[in-house]
């Protein structure tokens, strides 16, 4: 059964009610910043919940700050699932770190398909960041390398973490393989104090879906968003088959 993304409130409502069987209240950042890195995942609200509330205890405190969470996301982070640790693993480890900046940059908007002079766009903030805290001599992104790196990325030797979003009928559109691994993704991000958006549900003036249902109902359609309706249509005309059929059999 597909499920939607948890809605903020839906988030706000599990933090909370954690923190408050012990006592506890959680700031409006802390609890922004654990809304928007779980991507709408309960698991990852659990888990970094249950890892701050476990060093809150540990350490005897009674007051929750950022740094308290910093500390939870880090052993959330090492106690992620290894399914999802994986593709990410592989993707990065003992290669530049220019391949997990362009996975961040993936992973910057709440938009699960997204286009790739968006993602650039996303890669130029990361890169900016990055220059700030000192870790990049400069802020200028190179375009060919992010290219070629978004390209690795959907090869099986980096996991095929991310791969095209409507195969050969729409080229361009990128999506993380398993829709889980971005909140892993954003998680990465986070520890390295880099922002990423979590709320943006479009990007360069580029309505998707949920942003032309929620924010721009009268915007044109695009042709995009008529592939996307209709990949839809078709999933759920598949799954209406395969219940069918599995209630003939029983």
């Amino acid at each position: 059964m597909k499920l939607e993304p948890l809605s903020w409130s839906g988030r706000y409502a599990i933090i909370d009610r954690a923190f408050n069987e012990f006592g506890l209240t959680v700031p409006d950042d802390v609890r922004f910043r654990i809304a928007g890195l779980s991507d709408g995942y309960p698991h990852y609200i659990h888990l970094i919940c249950e890892k701050m509330l476990i060093n809150a205890y540990q350490d005897g405190e009674t007051e929750i700050n950022f740094v308290m969470f910093l500390n939870g996301l880090k052993d959330a982070v090492s106690s992620v699932a290894e399914f999802l640790k994986k593709d990410y693993n592989l993707a990065t480890e003992g290669r530049s770190p220019d391949v997990a900046y362009v996975l961040w940059s993936i992973a910057d908007s709440a938009d699960m398909q997204r286009k790739k002079s968006d993602i650039f766009i996303s890669y130029s903030d990361v890169v900016e960041q990055l220059s700030w805290k000192g870790i990049l001599s400069n802020n200028n992104p190179d375009e060919k390398k992010f290219g070629r790196i978004l390209t690795s990325l959907g090869k099986q030797d980096y996991g095929e973490i991310v791969i095209s979003a409507f195969g050969d009928k729409r080229r361009g559109f990128y999506k993380f393989k398993e829709s889980m691994v971005r909140g892993y993704v954003k998680m990465h991000a986070e520890m390295r104090s880099i922002k990423l958006d979590t709320e943006r549900n479009f990007t360069s003036n580029e309505p998707t879906v949920k942003a032309r249902l929620n924010t721009r109902p009268r915007k044109n359609i695009s042709q995009i968003e008529k592939e996307i309706e209709k990949e839809e249509k078709y999933q759920d005309a598949q799954a209406n088959k395969e219940i069918n059929a599995l209630k003939v059999l029983s």
